[in-house]
């Protein structure tokens, strides 16, 4: 599948990253420091994230019914500081020591999950977007506890060794899931694997190999391994080959593909060198090149249904877009290949205009992300997911120059709602100051190139 470039084109890549000075920051946590507050849960100081940010005053609103604060977004700030923090971390680490507490505070003895909080700080156990589980916020939580880990391994070994006791609780849980390893169920003449979180969530369960990764990068605990290689397995078990419109692209759910929360790209690669798997890195390559790269070349997506084989390309979110570039930028980091790169700054660039809407989602002057784009336009709320994966997003491409060079690029062809069943060639030229480069997708290959005219 993975093509070979020429040697001038490598000399072209470097010659065209360096002819520019690189553009200034971007990343601004003003917004996020603003929907974050201090309060005390069961005697804990903590730090919630307040959920929704409505224009024009983008002040705090909660979630009616759900509650003022949860683990889905705390989780991901708590990681968004860290991965702002680097090494001159005193400014960020009280903050992110509360976040972490806030997660502490929700998780359950059995390594389960609450989700939301009420305005009171009592914890809401009975909501169907907050009873405690091992789905989509739980995964978050430990993607955040092991990140935590790792970051106060060397700066507070006692607060580090709680982190890990409570990132061990998910031990029992996967034990209990990989139970049904090499189990598959057939819906709709597909067969899809049932060991995954919720069943065959293998967009939740990317979002927990992301913290896996984290962790068995610094501490190889053979009980751990096994478990986490087999959801592994079952992630690449979920990939899609016989739709010629989506081949390689990751099933987040059976039947159906969304860019939110389908980070398998970007988790697989990190995991596959931890834990020596190569084949987990070429099926990420695959999905790529085969499917991200048609993302960039055509027409974004929201959704796909399969058996419908419809397309819907709203709302467009943050989020959808975070999943794209890191996995290209984890690709790029896996092989060393800097096409990787190239695309990930690409697609980042739909946070500073480079989409439908043809405006920036972003905003470095205030910090905040709007809520998304649909047909009618911008949402010009500022929530907390949105502000957070777009931070996210920035905080990591900033620190690849290659990627950094093309975050603020422009499409030379209007963005639109593609008709995505059909399968052709489709081609987009980008700019950005001095610099041009041609993304083409290949139809009978199922592959891209990058040209520059």
């Amino acid at each position: 599948m993975k093509q070979y470039k020429p040697i001038l084109s490598f000399i072209l890549i470097l010659a065209l990253a360096g002819c520019s000075p690189p553009p200034a920051r971007v990343v601004n946590l003003a917004h996020l420091d603003r929907l974050c507050e201090d309060v005390t849960i069961q005697g804990m100081p903590c730090t919630i994230v307040h959920i929704y940010s409505d224009a024009p005053d983008y002040g705090w609103s909660d979630a009616p019914g759900e509650g003022i604060a949860c683990i889905d977004d705390v989780a991901r700030a708590a990681i968004v500081y860290m991965r702002a923090a680097g090494t001159d971390d005193g400014r960020y680490r009280p903050r992110i020591r509360r976040l972490l507490n806030f997660v502490l505070a929700l998780q359950v003895e059995d390594g389960t999950f609450y989700n939301f909080v009420n305005k009171d700080m009592t914890i809401n156990r009975t909501g169907t977007t907050s009873h405690h589980s091992f789905g989509f916020w739980a995964a978050r939580g430990y993607w955040a506890l092991a990140a935590g880990y790792v970051f106060f391994k060397d700066r507070d070994e006692a607060f580090a060794a709680q982190l890990q006791r409570a990132w061990l609780r998910c031990l029992p849980q996967l034990n209990k899931l990989v139970e049904a390893y090499d189990d598959y169920q057939r819906l709709d003449g597909q067969s899809y694997p049932t060991w995954l979180l919720n069943l065959y969530a293998a967009d939740a369960t990317s979002e927990f190999l992301l913290g896996a990764a984290e962790y068995l990068a610094v501490e190889r605990d053979p009980a751990l391994q096994q478990p986490v290689a087999k959801l592994a397995d079952g992630v690449v078990a979920m990939q899609a080959f016989s739709d010629s419109c989506l081949h390689g692209a990751f099933y987040s759910w059976p039947g159906y593909w969304h860019a939110w929360g389908n980070a398998q790209v970007q988790a697989l690669p990190r995991l596959a060198a931890v834990l020596g798997h190569p084949h987990w890195l070429q099926q990420a390559e695959l999905s790529g090149r085969s499917f991200l790269s048609k993302l960039l070349a055509g027409h974004w997506l929201n959704e796909y249904d399969f058996a419908a084989r419809k397309a819907k390309a709203f709302p467009q979110i943050a989020y959808g877009v975070r999943t794209t570039a890191l996995g290209f930028l984890q690709l790029y980091r896996a092989s060393g290949d800097e096409h990787y790169a190239i695309l990930a700054g690409l697609a980042a660039s739909w946070l500073t205009g480079n989409n439908i809407a043809g405006q920036p989602l972003y905003d470095a002057a205030t910090g905040r992300c709007y809520d998304g784009i649909d047909r009618g336009g911008i949402n010009h709320n500022a929530g907390a997911e949105s502000t957070i994966e777009a931070l996210y997003t920035l905080i990591e491409i900033e620190k690849v120059p290659l990627a950094a060079a093309w975050l603020h690029a422009r499409s030379q062809q209007p963005w639109g709602d593609a008709n995505w069943p059909l399968l052709q060639e489709m081609r987009r030229t980008f700019s950005v100051k001095n610099k041009t480069i041609v993304l083409t997708w290949h139809a009978q290959s199922r592959d891209f190139t990058l040209e520059y005219p």
